[in-house]
């Protein structure tokens, strides 16, 4: 049985809000405080290479890759788009940046990502972390990842980890269930997707890494697997 757009954004809602709740980006057993270690480097390369820099994440949730850059860039100049469907999420986000006197490098966006209005907007890194499956579908992702190709400057960088292939049981009654995503695509058609949107710009890096972590749903615990794509591609100049 597949699950309809509301379920999925509902169950999904549930999870992230419930984690929110008890975890913190300080917290070392949750996913939350454990920062991409490739994205943050290059997003501190980047930040401290030029005197102005602007950076877009997508999906920042509560910050567990905008803060770390701004904690150890030593730009006192960059600033960081934060988009969030999930204004609990922006809501922690901002009260921790204020709580650590980083405030000031942000800006903060209530906004499903299909909705964000990134006319007149131009980034050096636009990054994004297990977010763009989550639109409604292959269309709206098209769509979006041409927004972020055109949103780029020349020379800058995307840094991309989108999940594919995703499977999900209820861990106590050992059922396979339909995993709560809006786009699951094998891992070649979102690569065949992402190469061909990007096939003007100089593919950096890309790998697939299998990955299973627990989830707290409405119906349960559940265990997700996925082969996760990181993609990281430069805009030619």
């Amino acid at each position: 049985m597949t699950h309809n757009f509301t379920d999925i954004r509902q169950e999904e809602a549930f999870y992230h809000t419930t984690h929110y709740q008890n975890f913190t980006i300080d917290s070392l057993d949750s996913w939350l405080g454990y920062p991409v270690k490739g994205l943050v480097n290059l997003g501190l390369k980047l930040a401290d290479s030029a005197e102005t820099m602007s950076f877009l994440d997508l999906g920042c949730g509560v910050g567990r890759n905008a803060i770390p850059i701004v904690q150890a860039s030593r730009s006192a100049t960059l600033k960081i788009d934060c988009v969030d469907i999930l204004p609990t999420a922006i809501d922690q986000f901002s009260q921790y940046a204020q709580d650590n006197h980083l405030l000031k490098s942000f800006n903060f966006y209530t906004s499903d990502i299909s909705e964000f209005e990134f006319a007149n907007k131009a980034y050096e890194y636009i990054f994004s972390v297990s977010t763009l499956e989550h639109l409604k579908n292959i269309e709206q992702l098209e769509k979006t990842l041409t927004a972020i190709k055109k949103a780029t400057k020349k020379a800058g960088y995307v840094y991309l980890v989108i999940n594919s292939a995703v499977t999900e049981r209820l861990i106590e009654q050992q059922q396979e269930i339909s995993p709560f995503l809006e786009i699951n695509l094998s891992t070649v058609q979102m690569m065949t997707l992402l190469t061909s949107v990007f096939n003007d710009w100089t593919i950096k890096h890309s790998e697939t890494k299998d990955l299973s972590f627990e989830i707290e749903r409405s119906i349960g615990r559940t265990e997700m697997t996925t082969k996760a794509i990181t993609f990281i591609a430069q805009k030619r100049q």
